[in-house]
């Protein structure tokens, strides 16, 4: 899509939302104006639980690199400093995500892998690595000797990706709607080709976050991926944590990826 022609999209359905009536009593007062105000747009995502294409983007799963790939490692502080294997939670293709992007931030090549040491989140403890692919000789990468058996290789699920809105609360969070206002919603997102999503990225700040996050910048930064551990699964050890893959806004406009990285939100 065009991002002329997305930006009628958004027009008409700005238009369609001012027009919403709320029921005061059960709104807080809030007006389709002020839903329109605090509207952004973002890439949404879907996630199914079928096996991505070679160098497709996905959650879990054994990442995508070329002959040669190194296995990321880190001490494992509640382990006595051992070196360890990382576990990849993602691994995103923004040549998939590129076209979907509603402000034209995004390269259109790289592929970007990330990894985290799979034991429940610990400032102390914490460590994350990425890995840039620039080739297209990939091949599917066997995880060390007992990752797996450490939950360390967590189910595979491919995504994908198309633009939409979505409407956060200004004070954290998301907008809770009485039902018959989210059916509306949902309606007028159908009626111009919009659907909502599972969650979403490119965005220019955390949604539940209250203070400033280590490693993350709201000015100097966009986020490629935002999601809970949940949806890594059960065995998850960041259940509830807000898990944001973030890469700078220049790097990205210069096409460098190097800079992209893990910042983990506040626990629920």
């Amino acid at each position: 899509m065009s991002i002329e022609g997305w930006a009628q999209r958004v027009n008409a359905l700005s238009v369609d939302l001012t027009a919403l009536e709320f029921d005061d009593a059960g709104d807080d007062g809030l007006t389709g104006a002020q839903l329109v105000k605090e509207m952004r747009q973002v890439i949404g995502v879907k996630a199914t639980r079928k096996k991505a294409t070679l160098g497709g983007s996905k959650l879990g799963g054994r990442p995508h690199a070329e002959v040669g790939f190194e296995w990321p490692t880190a001490k494992n502080l509640w382990s006595d400093g051992a070196i360890e294997p990382l576990a990849l939670i993602a691994q995103l293709n923004l040549a998939e995500m590129a076209p979907h992007d509603p402000h034209g931030v995004l390269p259109g090549r790289g592929l970007v892998s990330f990894f985290m040491l799979p034991i429940e989140y610990d400032p102390m403890a914490h460590k994350a690595r990425t890995h840039v692919e620039r080739g297209t000789n990939l091949v599917v990468q066997s995880p060390p000797a007992g990752l797996a058996d450490a939950g360390g290789v967590f189910e595979e699920k491919s995504l994908e990706f198309f633009p939409t809105v979505v409407f956060p609360d200004p004070n954290g969070g998301f907008r809770a709607f009485d039902d018959p206002i989210e059916k509306r919603i949902q309606r007028l997102l159908k009626k111009h080709g919009m659907r909502p999503a599972d969650f979403d990225g490119l965005l220019d700040g955390p949604r539940f976050s209250s203070g400033k996050l280590k490693r993350y910048s709201r000015k100097k930064d966009v986020i490629l991926l935002r999601f809970f551990g949940e949806v890594l699964g059960d065995g998850s050890p960041w259940f509830e944590t807000e898990i944001l893959l973030v890469a700078g806004r220049d790097a990205l406009q210069r096409g460098e990826l190097d800079d992209a990285r893990i910042v983990m939100g506040e626990a629920t």
